[in-house]
């Protein structure tokens, strides 16, 4: 289905290049589901074959991705929740990703890009919240340059050998997801034993 999709990318690449990577990028940021990441790998790949500049893909990428979730941050700001209803969301996605800021706070800017929904919902939400500017800021540059590193840089690197890799990751994915699923238990566990060992703590005279 990735492959599927990639190939879908791809001519738009070609025919709009680096417009077309900034446009997609720089509106998924403030809201809208759009392949956006779909469409960075394709970049990714088609530079690992000289046909687009890795750097520009980079650069132009994550100036889009920043500048999205800006836009994004002050639409939030001054609309909240109205904006979220009127382009789809249901409150109970927002009920999800409201509590995931209200828990780790900056950690969600960081790392929102990586989940989808999060990541068209993560920059209004903050708005919405009021999280302070500064902080928005900071962590939004650190999680595009992270996001955009990863699947843009990693996909370029693994250049001609990207389908193997895949065909290797379809292979192993449910070796994957139950190691994912073990390291989340293990960290939710480790959570609250803290959490209860501090509370006790806090309870002694």
């Amino acid at each position: 289905m990735l492959q599927h999709y990639l190939q879908l990318a791809e001519p738009w690449l070609h025919q709009y290049g680096y417009f077309a990577l900034f446009t997609v990028l720089f509106v998924e940021g403030f809201g809208f589901l759009l392949p956006g990441q779909t469409l960075l790998m394709a970049a990714a790949l088609l530079a690992s074959r000289g046909e687009m500049n890795i750097t520009l893909v980079l650069l132009v990428s994550w100036m889009a991705t920043v500048l999205g979730e800006i836009v994004g941050y002050f639409i939030g700001l001054w609309g909240g929740h109205r904006v979220l209803y009127k382009v789809g969301f249901k409150q109970s996605q927002l009920d999800h990703v409201e509590a995931a800021f209200a828990k780790y706070g900056g950690t969600v800017i960081l790392f929102a890009r990586f989940l989808d929904i999060v990541r068209q919902l993560n920059s209004i939400i903050a708005g919405s919240l009021q999280m302070p500017r500064t902080s928005f800021f900071f962590y939004n540059l650190i999680g595009a340059a992270l996001w955009v590193g990863f699947w843009g840089g990693g996909v370029y690197l693994l250049g001609h050998h990207f389908e193997e890799a895949l065909a290797v990751f379809h292979r192993f994915r449910p070796y994957i997801l139950i190691l994912g699923l073990v390291l989340i238990l293990t960290g939710i566990g480790y959570y609250l034993h803290r959490r209860k060992k501090g509370s006790a703590s806090n309870s002694e005279p």
